[in-house]
């Protein structure tokens, strides 16, 4: 009975890692993919502005202690 359990434990040890490797594999496309984005040349600073993420945003103001800026959404911002 013991021997059952250690090579179904096994057998449930190796699933868990496959499916792991697979995942943090998607996740590292998924991140490369958001990180490489493909742009438009010539590209305008309102469309490399617009392309980021609030988080991005939010690094990018607070990296360069911008103030007052905390409440903007570029999704919101009029196309020029």
């Amino acid at each position: 009975m013991v021997e059952k359990d250690d090579k179904r434990t096994e057998t449930l040890r190796l699933n868990l890692l496959n499916n792991s490797a697979a995942y943090l594999e998607e996740l590292k496309e998924k991140r490369e993919a958001r990180l490489w984005k493909a742009d438009e040349l010539p590209g305008s600073l309102y469309d490399a502005i617009y392309g980021l993420s609030k988080s991005e945003m939010d690094k990018i103001r607070k990296n360069y202690d911008f103030k007052n800026l905390s409440a903007l959404n570029n999704k919101n911002w009029p196309k020029p």
